[in-house]
C-alpha cells in the first residue's frame, strides 16, 4: 500500500509519501490486573514490527521522522486508540481483551520546521487475541 498524506499550511503544499510494513513478532496472553483488590482481569498483548522507512516514495531521503503512531482497534479501518512512539520499529500493545480481534495500523510522523506530518495509514493486519 502507498502511504501518503497531503499537508496543507498557506500556500505550501508537502507530501509526506512512506511506506510502512507492519508484520507481527508475537501474540500474548497472561498477566492478571487486579482492580481495588476485588475483580480480576487478564489481558493480552501484541508485538508488532515494522521496517522503517528511509526514503519518500519519489526517492528523496526520508528526513525528520520523529516516530510512529500505533492505531488499533476492534473494529478494522476505524481505529478506536492510538500511541505515540518514538523511532524504534518494534512495539508492544497491552491491556487487550480476551476472545478479541485486534486490527492494527501503523503511520510514519515527521517532523520539519517545526510542522508535524503523518503518513497514510500502513497495510492492516489483525490478530485473534485467545483466551488465556
Amino acid at each position: 500500500m502507498r502511504l501518503g498524506k497531503l499537508l496543507t499550511t498557506g500556500c505550501l503544499s508537502q507530501l509526506l509519501m512512506v511506506t510502512v510494513v507492519v508484520s507481527f513478532l508475537s501474540v500474548g496472553c497472561g498477566g492478571s490486573e487486579t482492580a481495588s483488590g476485588s475483580a480480576s482481569t487478564t489481558t493480552g498483548s501484541v508485538t508488532l514490527s515494522w521496517q522503517a522507512p528511509s526514503t519518500n516514495e519519489d526517492g528523496s531521503p526520508l528526513t525528520g521522522l520523529v516516530g510512529y503512531r500505533v492505531y488499533y482497534s476492534e473494529i478494522s479501518g476505524i481505529y478506536t486508540n492510538s500511541e505515540l512512539t518514538d523511532t524504534s520499529t518494534t512495539y508492544r500493545i497491552v491491556g487487550l481483551g480476551n476472545e478479541s480481534t485486534v486490527y492494527i495500523s501503523v503511520t510514519a510522523v515527521t517532523v520539519i520546521d517545526g510542522i508535524e506530518s503523518e503518513s497514510f495509514f500502513s497495510n492492516e493486519v489483525s490478530v485473534y487475541i485467545p483466551v488465556v
